[in-house]
């Protein structure tokens, strides 16, 4: 069964003074002229008392301003961040698209990054053969397959990071903003290999400033404001 449940889920980021930088020397100053300076441990509420949950088939959109929390809440459910509060429940196999870039090694070949992820993501040797397949007739870089990463344009690390994310079969799917990456014609390309991995997915999960892209793309939006869920609704 999948599924995405969170009740009563808040998250603290705890800001740490650092006493031997030369931040904290600098401020020392500032103390010993008595202007106030406080160097105990802080926090800044991320989110605050989330309560949702998805099923199979939901599209969730997630808008709010800048800071709102809508990227915390995706890492959250990622798993990238574990909630300060609350119970968080998530079934089924997630595949990122937050940060394509994620665990991609520079000094490998972008044929050994395919197969780094794959093993990874325990897939069998035959699955791990028909996804490489998929991947590197899609990004069409020719000879540089078989070259360190580290010697391609930033358009070839674009389509190899996004060939990877995008091929890998998930019960979950996390994107924040929608991906543009390479040439136009690229670009074409991938959003239609995008809109099938959606499709195909059975929860998706989509943060954006774009009210026009939720609305096409998602039956559920959740907007939030400074942490807290100010409206979650069926569209």
């Amino acid at each position: 069964m999948i599924k995405v449940d969170l009740k009563n889920v808040s998250l603290n980021y705890p800001i740490i003074g650092n006493n031997n930088s030369i931040r904290r020397a600098f401020f020392d100053k500032f103390k010993k002229r008595n202007i106030y300076y406080n160097s105990a441990i802080q926090h800044v509420t991320a989110l605050k008392n989330i309560t949702f949950n998805l099923k199979s088939g939901d599209r969730l959109g997630i808008q709010g301003e800048n800071g709102a929390g809508k990227s915390t809440l995706l890492r959250v459910i990622g798993g990238i961040y574990h909630p300060s509060n609350g119970n968080l429940i998530v079934q089924g196999r997630i595949s990122s698209l937050l940060d394509i870039f994620f665990g991609v090694n520079n000094d490998a070949t972008g044929r050994e990054n395919i197969l780094i992820r794959c093993y990874l993501l325990n897939l069998k040797p035959h699955d791990t053969y028909l996804l490489s397949k998929k991947v590197i007739d899609f990004i069409d870089i020719g000879k540089f397959i078989d070259l360190p990463i580290k010697t391609y344009s930033t358009g070839m690390k674009m389509r190899l990071a996004f060939g990877i994310s995008v091929f890998i079969k998930s019960d979950i799917l996390l994107m924040d903003e929608w991906l543009s990456v390479g040439d136009k014609e690229f670009v074409e390309k991938a959003e239609r290999q995008l809109l099938q991995t959606i499709k195909r997915t059975g929860i998706f999960l989509f943060a954006s400033h774009n009210e026009k892209q939720l609305r096409k793309l998602c039956n559920k939006i959740l907007k939030l404001e400074h942490g807290k869920i100010i409206s979650f609704k069926e569209i």
